[in-house]
């Protein structure tokens, strides 16, 4: 379903609102990385030593932009799932859309803690 999901392609196949950087250094910037940078988050996020991941420097100002958009063809009849985690040295909120809209509630994130959200829905 989800095109290099893993991010072990870089930065193919997603779109962004964001600028691509090698670092997510700046608001409103992103990166695909293979470590995590110490900023006294944790353990790698829990995500383990290895492989890539988004990291992303939120936009500013209440600014609503995408950090991950990508089309996805789907079956009618069908249950899907989407997850993903959040970890933030700040407060940070997500909101997740499917086909434009609104898919449930904005997830937030306190500073120091992480955030697993997932979202079910049957596509008709």
């Amino acid at each position: 379903m989800v095109i290099n999901g893993d991010f072990e392609s870089g930065n193919q196949a997603f779109q962004t609102d964001y600028q691509i950087l090698t670092q997510a250094r700046g608001h409103d910037t992103l990166a695909i990385v293979d470590t995590p940078p110490n900023w006294g988050l944790g353990d790698t996020f829990g995500l383990g030593s290895s492989g890539k991941f988004l990291m992303v420097d939120d936009s500013t100002l209440g600014e609503a932009k995408a950090f991950w958009q990508q089309e996805i063809e789907l079956g009618a009849n069908q249950q899907y799932q989407f997850d993903y985690w959040v970890n933030a040295n700040r407060k940070v909120e997500t909101q997740l859309y499917i086909d434009g809209e609104k898919a449930g509630a904005v997830y937030s994130a306190q500073a120091g803690g992480g955030m697993a959200s997932r979202k079910c829905w049957l596509c008709e």
